[in-house]
């Protein structure tokens, strides 16, 4: 099966990471992983390590944004970040990756970021929404 196939090089990948510093590089050279792949499991061994921002960046690709419960996943992961001001964080990914902020608990992580850290930004962002919704994500912003 190929998808059980790709799982375990990348777990072994992963696990290589954490055993030596080149060991991971030569195993997707030599088993000829796809890049995305790569990507995406060293993504996931930043965060585990405690690098929030570069795993973020390496998160800005199509095959994450496309996904609302995976970029739901990502504003969470940032905003539980230790190493750096999550809102910091969230606003760097949101405006690099530029994700479709949905569902509603994305939006309102970016809405109360963009607050924490520029209230006159997120002042005029709740002005290009509906009055229905204006309403909720001025409560995010008064939060």
């Amino acid at each position: 099966n190929l998808q059980a196939g790709i799982k375990r090089a990348c777990l072994i990948y992963y696990l290589l990471a954490w055993w030596d510093n080149e060991a991971h590089l030569k195993y997707s050279e030599n088993m000829r992983l796809a890049s995305q792949f790569t990507e995406l499991t060293h993504a996931h061994f930043l965060f585990d390590i405690g690098f929030t921002a570069n795993a973020a960046s390496l998160l800005c690709t199509p095959l994450i944004t496309a996904e609302p419960a995976l970029v739901q996943k990502v504003f969470h992961a940032l905003s539980i970040s230790t190493d750096a001001d999550p809102s910091v964080l969230i606003l760097r990914y949101a405006r690099m990756a530029k994700p479709e902020l949905k569902p509603q608990e994305v939006l309102f992580s970016y809405v109360d970021a963009l607050a924490k850290i520029n209230f006159m930004e997120a002042w005029s962002y709740q002005r290009t929404f509906q009055d229905a919704q204006r309403v909720e994500i001025l409560g995010v912003i008064y939060e």
